[in-house]
Formats: C-alpha cells, sequence, structure tokens
C-alpha cells in the first residue's frame, strides 16, 4: 500500500547546486526517489532557508513523497541540519 499523494512526511533534502542568476536550487529527496534531481525557486523557500542554501547542504522538511511528479511536491516546516 502506498503513500497518499498528499499525506506529509519528514524527509531529507540535499542540495545538489544553486543558480542564484537563474533563482532555482537543485536537489535530491532520497525519501521520494533517489535517482530523481528536483528544481526550486529559491523564492518557495522560506526566508531563514534561503540564506543557508549551498552545494552539499541538507535539510528536512514536510514533504508530500508519495507525489507521482516533482511538480506535484509540497514543501513545509523547513529545518536546516
Amino acid at each position: 500500500m502506498g503513500l497518499s499523494s498528499e499525506r506529509l512526511c519528514r524527509t531529507l533534502i540535499r542540495i545538489i547546486n544553486v543558480y542564484p542568476n537563474l533563482g532555482v536550487c537543485d536537489m535530491v529527496i532520497p525519501g521520494w526517489d533517489t535517482h530523481k534531481r528536483v528544481l526550486l525557486s529559491l523564492a518557495q523557500l522560506p526566508y531563514h532557508i534561503r540564506s543557508l542554501v549551498e552545494p552539499n547542504k541538507r535539510f528536512h522538511a514536510q514533504v508530500n513523497i508519495g507525489a507521482k511528479t516533482a511538480s506535484n511536491l509540497r514543501f513545509e516546516d523547513w529545518e536546516s541540519e
């Protein structure tokens, strides 16, 4: 039985790279898919997290890891490691 696509779970997020000129960061969410990278707009990050984002940095957030596609992912309650 799979997870609901809406249920949020605390999961690890690892930043791969940051592209400030494009306003996005590239990340992997192992609890969702270890092989897919996700691009997320820096504007979608809480301000206190945005200032900490850098390559190889790890965070935790509540994420709907049952989502079928990256565009359906939701992020809440970000935490810095």
